[in-house]
């Protein structure tokens, strides 16, 4: 895809430059690719963008696509961010992705499931944070917290329980493709 080799040239320029420089105690700043969940917070004063996002609404997480923008699937978002070179990334990504419980019912989408992870690390991939959880147990989630307090998501960078998250994170993540094999 032509968008990958400019995303390539981008995250090279960036991380490149980012190792050039020094803390103030001479230590050599790291790049890294996380939102922390300050995505949902940054969209918010951000106008539309290009990729079809509105304006309010959030940013990019982490290396993530921006929700409800994702055209081909989990296989060519993930084929996307293995191209990146991480030798300037020290300071680590997050790929956050959301799955459907279903895809894990049987032998063989498990086994799916292995190989969609195997592939993306062998072609250089990095890192990645799926939540197995659907649309309807997180909305579910928001009107009930009672019943979910055990329910672990992750966010950007970290995990949290999502009924302890605010609502504009726990729409942020109901918001996420929720990627079926």
């Amino acid at each position: 895809f032509e968008i990958d080799s400019f995303a390539i040239e981008l995250w090279d320029l960036f991380t490149q430059e980012v190792a050039k420089h020094n803390s103030i105690r001479n230590g050599q700043y790291n790049a890294g690719a996380y939102s922390m969940g300050v995505h949902v917070y940054e969209g918010i004063l951000t106008r539309p963008t290009a990729d079809g996002r509105k304006a309010g609404r959030p940013i990019s997480n982490s290396l993530s696509p921006v929700n409800n923008v994702e055209k081909n699937g989990i296989t060519a978002v993930l084929n996307s961010i293995a191209k990146l070179n991480y030798d300037y990334a020290m300071n680590g990504i997050a790929v956050n992705v959301r799955i459907h419980p279903q895809n894990l019912e049987s032998q063989e989408s498990v086994e799916k499931f292995y190989h969609l992870l195997k592939s993306y690390f062998e072609k250089g991939g990095m890192q990645i944070q799926p939540t197995v959880v659907s649309t309807e147990t997180l909305k579910d989630a928001q009107i009930h917290p009672e019943n979910y307090t055990d329910l672990i998501v992750k966010v950007g960078g970290y995990n949290a329980t999502f009924i302890d998250l605010g609502k504009p994170i726990q729409n942020d993540i109901i918001d996420r493709l929720e990627n079926k094999f």
